[in-house]
């Protein structure tokens, strides 16, 4: 009997070991963690400013990505958005639907949105602004993005001839005395040929 018991014990143990080793060997191996991805920062500067009608305006996206610069040939989507104008294309002073355009475009490529590739970790744009205008510049690489917003001004250093036809008061001497060579004084209204964007007269319209 104890014999027997003693085979008994060792025929457990021996399958205890068995199932235990099994067990092991079959367990899957733990996944590994993926690697964190490194952040996206994206810097929007507008160059130009004060920001003027008519002028050609500059801005940049410094693009970094775990605090380095980017690969040359990165690609940077920029948009603008703003006011619509009036675009007179086909000269013939009649305002047309497809002639209502944003004020303000891309020069590359007088459309609204654009791609450029960057150079150092930079991406420069340019554009240009037919009319005074509140804008919205944003610029975007993966997750990093940012906006800027600017008002284009009239340029105060613009000429631009009168819209409206002088009206005279006043002459001083109202009769001249036929020889000529006098002196006369006009009173009167819009009496200049061209302005400047402020308002100042740049030409004073001619008498004859």
């Amino acid at each position: 009997m104890k014999k027997t018991g003693f085979l008994s014990c060792v025929l457990t143990l021996g399958v205890v070991m068995a199932h235990t080793a099994c067990s092991k060997s079959d367990s899957p191996t733990a996944p590994r963690p993926s690697p964190t991805p490194s952040a996206v920062t994206l810097t929007l500067t507008v160059e130009s400013s004060p920001a003027y009608v008519g002028d050609v305006l500059s801005a940049r996206a410094e693009v970094r990505v775990g605090g380095n610069p980017v690969p040359d040939g990165t690609p940077v989507q920029f948009s603008l958005r703003g006011n619509q104008c009036w675009y007179d294309l086909n000269r013939d002073n009649q305002v047309q639907d497809n002639e209502i355009l944003p004020c303000t475009l891309f020069i590359e490529n007088s459309a609204s949105s654009i791609t450029k590739t960057t150079v150092g970790g930079i991406a420069r744009v340019t554009f240009q602004s037919a009319g005074q205008d509140d804008v919205e510049l944003s610029a975007r690489y993966g997750s990093g993005n940012d906006v800027k917003r600017f008002t284009v001004q009239g340029n105060p250093n613009a000429i631009v001839a009168a819209t409206t036809a002088p009206s005279i008061f006043q002459l001083d001497p109202a009769v001249g005395s036929g020889r000529g060579g006098e002196l006369v004084t006009i009173v009167g209204d819009s009496l200049c040929s061209y302005y400047t964007a402020s308002g100042n007269c740049v030409q004073p319209g001619r008498v004859r």
